[in-house]
């Protein structure tokens, strides 16, 4: 008699457990979409602007605020037909860190304000170069909003992030490290109560050198539980004192690998990445891509165009590239976006027959769709994102030359690659 009773009795629990379940994963789901979110894009350098574009084209439907340096990098126009609400920054090129507090940071705050008076729990998601971390917390940090409402993610440009003076990474700085993490945190309340509101000086958020690429707050910044930096090497970044290593072992520095960032989007998303990036395959396939011997070299630039090399020395080099590899590869040449050939430079490559690629398109964007090309020429961030055995050569005589990290992981990533300098 008892073993009926309970059988009723324990299905009843078992229902009001499946029913409270439902209930509980119900009320949590609705909790976490208690709030609209924002993203805003802040971008210096290439690279990190394309990883944010990237974002984008994952995020299209986000409102979202986008200002970069790199002027025609991404085309404007597509991107305000590709978002469902977009506020393109009216400075995109022209403004910078000298001028951030006329420029960039009143459109931010505006594109805040409004979202939180449409929604005062509005969550914003912020993309931001890594060297210029500053630019979220005077723009962001400043209006007081609470921290959990904010995530900030941060892009290494390459390797600028890798050679900075950074004096918590030395030996015997433990006490250095806790003055600076002090001095940091306590900064980061005061521009949180809008001490620095009116200032017209950016540069008391950087340590006494004045400079932020001597600054130790790039690396506390990603202390925050709120901040994620992202860096190809995050091993290159090591702390020589143990105690300060145990502390920023608890950082949320994160290796990013572009390809694998790319290829986890959508064809869709890729798509419209080179939509925004101006690559247009058939175009390239038919101009640029359309060689019988179906493989390319690529010789990346540098500005200025000749670098530090002569007209001739140049030449020369352009020279030793074209006897060596004409006969296997057709040859391309990629210009700096800030070094656009002239008619003269453009005449020498083509003594060559070398065809110049457009100077906006990031170099990146190409290794993305063409598998069948190897590069080589001025060693830049650029070499950070090729795949190991695709770079031919470099326009340096000594490896040690080669631009940090360059230098560190040639041996690693670049062994084989050949050091070219100009032949009298």
């Amino acid at each position: 008699m008892k073993k009926k009773i309970l059988i009723p009795i324990i299905l009843i629990i078992i229902i009001a457990l499946i029913i409270g379940s439902v209930i509980y994963t119900k009320t949590r789901k609705e909790a976490k979409e208690d709030y609209k979110a924002y993203n805003i894009y802040i971008m210096e350098d290439t690279l990190p602007t394309l990883f944010a574009n990237m974002d984008m084209v994952h995020q299209k439907d986000v409102p979202s605020y986008v200002w970069y340096q790199r002027k025609d990098t991404l085309d404007n126009d597509y991107l305000k037909t590709m978002f469902s609400s977009l506020v393109l920054s009216g400075h995109i090129g022209d403004g910078n860190a000298q001028n951030f507090k006329t420029t960039i940071k009143p459109e931010i705050q505006n594109f805040v304000n409004n979202a939180l008076q449409e929604d005062s729990k509005a969550h914003f998601n912020i993309y931001v170069t890594a060297e210029y971390y500053w630019m979220e917390i005077l723009a962001i940090e400043e209006l007081g909003i609470p921290e959990e409402q904010i995530n900030v993610t941060m892009y290494s440009c390459g390797t600028v992030d890798y050679v900075f003076n950074q004096e918590i990474t030395k030996a015997d700085k433990y006490e250095t490290f806790l003055r600076e993490k002090e001095r940091f945190d306590r900064m980061l309340e005061e521009v949180r109560s809008g001490k620095y509101k009116d200032s017209e000086d950016v540069s008391y958020f950087n340590n006494e050198k004045g400079s932020a690429k001597d600054s130790n707050y790039i690396l506390l910044n990603s202390l925050r539980k709120n901040v994620v930096y992202y860096l190809q090497f995050p091993e290159l970044i090591t702390f020589e004192d143990p105690q300060v290593k145990e502390c920023m072992d608890k950082s949320n520095m994160r290796k990013i690998v572009v390809k694998e960032k790319f290829n986890s989007l959508t064809d869709d998303e890729k798509a419209d990445f080179f939509k925004c990036v101006k690559l247009d395959k058939k175009e390239f396939d038919e101009k640029y891509f359309n060689s019988e011997k179906g493989k390319y070299l690529i010789i990346t630039g540098t500005r200025p165009f000749y670098g530090k090399y002569s007209r001739n020395d140049f030449k020369n080099l352009i020279e030793q590239v074209y006897n060596k590899y004409k006969d296997e590869y057709k040859i391309l040449f990629k210009p700096h976006p800030k070094a656009v050939p002239t008619e003269e430079q453009t005449a020498m490559l083509a003594e060559f027959n070398i065809d110049v690629l457009p100077a906006q398109l990031p170099m990146e964007a190409i290794t993305f769709v063409y598998d069948n090309i190897k590069l080589g020429g001025v060693a830049s961030s650029l070499y950070m994102s090729v795949e190991k055995g695709d770079t031919l050569f470099f326009f340096e005589s000594n490896k040690d030359n080669l631009v940090e990290p360059l230098n560190v992981l040639y041996d690693d990533l670049f062994d084989g690659s050949e050091l070219m300098s100009p032949q009298n």
